[in-house]
């Protein structure tokens, strides 16, 4: 005797909701940045709320910074550094105010005796550089290596000078893995407090402009094994 089938009924496609995704929406990420730039375009007398302190009160050009959780923590305490490119990059923001440090080699191998005389010769050749290539608005300021090492010893040093600008840069050759002598010069203020380490660029690269702007339109995610959160910064909120 024949089986009888049962009649297939077709069901409607599940529609995917907001609940059902453990990801922020594209629409929902753009309703959270057109709140934030209406809070940022409202008065003083507007933002006020009862006796509430107003957001951002202590900041005069506030951080906004992405926090990230992770899945798994990293198996050791090494801190990975990786660049995330921005189509709009804060920098555009402080035009001026915006200050970068370019770390080279010196240029003669052996220190004249002339120490002034010395450092002036280094940064003017790569100013040089920067002039011919038209980047030369891009970097603030040009610091040698034999400058950084005679000035920057003490770590106080090191720490006014890694608050002293928005961004550094330096030669590739001078930073080719961590092991380096630069990175490790550099130390804790660089790595872990300000984590300002330079970003490498080939100077000798005919494309000097592009690759300068393409590392300064980068925010740096820095990820270690001591914890299972990380923030990166993203923007500003300028008033």
């Amino acid at each position: 005797m024949p089986s009888k089938k049962k009649p297939v009924t077709s069901r409607p496609p599940k529609s995917s909701t907001a609940k059902d995704s453990p990801y922020v929406s594209y629409d929902q990420l753009i309703q959270c940045v057109d709140a934030l730039k209406k809070w940022t375009q409202l008065g003083d007398n507007e933002r006020k709320s009862g006796d509430k302190k107003p957001l951002f009160a202590d900041i005069e050009d506030s951080v906004v910074r992405l926090q990230i959780n992770h899945k798994k923590t990293l198996l050791n305490k090494s801190t990975y550094i990786y660049g995330i490119s921005l189509p709009n990059h804060w920098r555009h923001e402080l035009s001026a105010d915006y200050e970068t440090c370019l770390i080279v080699k010196d240029l003669q191998k052996t220190p004249l005796s002339d120490r002034d005389l010395d450092l002036t010769e280094t940064k003017n050749h790569y100013r040089e550089v920067l002039s011919k290539a038209g980047a030369d608005q891009l970097v603030t300021e040009v610091l040698p290596m034999r400058e950084l090492r005679n000035e920057y010893k003490l770590y106080e040093a090191k720490e006014r000078l890694s608050k002293a600008y928005h961004v550094f840069l330096c030669e590739s050759q001078l930073l080719r893995n961590k092991f380096d002598y630069l990175p490790t010069f550099l130390g804790k203020s660089f790595w872990i407090t300000n984590r300002k380490v330079p970003l490498p660029v080939d100077t000798a690269s005919p494309s000097l402009k592009q690759d300068l702007e393409s590392r300064l339109n980068q925010t740096q995610l820095y990820l270690s094994g001591n914890g299972d959160s990380s923030a990166v910064t993203i923007g500003i909120c300028q008033e």
